[in-house]
């Protein structure tokens, strides 16, 4: 998903994967209207569930019809087209058995989709949203971007942050934003300042600032993009958690879209997942683009 300079594209083909659930409807939503702005193609991928009645039914000779798996294929596709009637797409249906996650992941490189649309589900109990164990497996296997859709769809994205910590990954995530909305997007990096208790915080803090925001300029001067784009974002540098700082900002800056880049699977993939960035995608109230430096990975096989 590379322009010939190494820049990333827009995505061309996507991927939703669905569970056919309500929560799942802002995904469909947003993959639809994406699929519209970019004139980008759409594959739909379900896994069938083997629910204890479907594994008893297997075993009886006398199962009802609805029971056969091309059955049950065919009412997930006609469910799928019917509640697509209105968006004038001709989408890619995939229904099959199997692990959510890995059966997603074996779509996307299968059809060269290089974007993965999921949703999420809601904790009643606790009133906040959370990821799911598939979206999970996602984050920790994807080698496409994974956009997590949690608000409903209200237009294109307009207000864009770009969570950085000054790595490719979050270059990669810079890129990606810079060609979602041109016409500008917010750096935002969150530094610490482990000595702020000490006498004299107030111009502590305020130099610590200072040289995150030089870093950030030497980083958005080092990226790559164009003068125009480049000249179009806005850094930001704070003190804090950057889970609390960004549900603040988003919920006052009413942004629409925070990119945050994943770096390589392995152990301090793990890490990152269960402490800042699970955070971040835990409570932050905005649909969040994960994206993973692909320079050193080979690109997916485009379709037919």
């Amino acid at each position: 998903m590379s322009d010939k300079d190494g820049t990333r594209a827009l995505p061309r083909k996507l991927l939703l994967a669905t569970d056919l659930s309500c929560r799942c409807d802002r995904a469909l939503d947003r993959a639809v209207a994406l699929c519209r702005e970019w004139q980008a193609g759409l594959v739909i991928v379900h896994a069938l569930e083997m629910s204890q009645e479907v594994l008893s039914a297997r075993t009886r000779r006398d199962r009802p019809a609805w029971h056969e798996p091309k059955e049950r294929i065919a009412a997930v596709e006609w469910q799928l087209r019917r509640d697509l009637a209105d968006a004038f797409l001709q989408p890619t249906i995939v229904v099959e058995e199997g692990d959510p996650a890995d059966l997603a992941l074996k779509t996307a490189r299968d059809h060269g989709c290089d974007l993965i649309v999921v949703g999420i589900a809601r904790d009643e109990a606790f009133g906040r949203l959370l990821l799911g164990g598939t979206v999970d497996a996602l984050i920790r296997s994807t080698t496409v971007p994974l956009l997590v859709v949690k608000n409903r769809t209200h237009g294109r994205y307009e207000h864009l942050v770009v969570a950085t910590d000054f790595s490719t990954d979050s270059r990669a995530a810079l890129h990606l934003g810079s060609r979602i909305q041109p016409r500008g997007a917010t750096l935002f990096h969150a530094f610490d300042a482990p000595f702020s208790g000490w006498t004299g915080k107030t111009q502590y803090l305020a130099d610590a600032q200072r040289n995150a925001l030089e870093a950030s300029a030497r980083f958005l001067g080092e990226a790559g993009l164009p003068d125009d784009a480049r000249q179009a974002i806005h850094a930001i540098a704070e003190h804090g958690a950057l889970s609390d700082l960004l549900q603040d900002y988003v919920q006052k800056q009413r942004v629409d879209l925070i990119l945050l880049g994943l770096p390589e699977r392995g152990f301090v993939m793990e890490t990152l997942i269960g402490s800042r960035a699970r955070a971040v995608l835990d409570f932050v109230p905005c649909d969040i683009l994960l994206v993973r430096d692909q320079s050193s990975m080979p690109e997916l096989p485009q379709a037919a």
